[in-house]
């Protein structure tokens, strides 16, 4: 189980993750941990996350994330897939949230949230 020993049945996910955070919050700009067998890197400072996924995000397309689009077609999206797919989403997706769309949709947010 790797560092996810009890993960499942004695912690929550979210808990887990959360309490790490917490605990190398200001000490570190990121930390490794096991995934079962898989080394994963969990980013703990912001300015880092905003570089890795806005700067340099052409950089970091696979995120290591569950998909099965045959099995769960919603499963494939922008933060799950990877390589020349990963690509082809984000470009595709891209120009529908250019700072200007955003903009002429933010009233539209601010509707549905208060009906919400």
């Amino acid at each position: 189980m790797g560092n996810l020993i009890g993960v499942g049945y004695k912690i929550h996910f979210a808990d887990f993750i959360r309490d790490y955070y917490a605990e190398f919050k200001g000490k570190a700009q990121f930390v490794g941990l096991y995934s079962m067998l898989q080394p994963t890197y969990m980013i703990i400072d912001l300015e880092l996350a905003k570089t890795i996924l806005i700067k340099e995000f052409n950089s970091f397309v696979n995120r290591g994330m569950f998909h099965n689009e045959e099995a769960e077609p919603i499963s494939a999206n922008l933060v799950t897939v990877e390589d020349d797919y990963w690509r082809f989403f984000f470009f595709l997706l891209s120009p529908a949230f250019s700072s200007g769309k955003i903009k002429q949709m933010y009233n539209i947010f601010c509707e549905k949230a208060d009906n919400f």
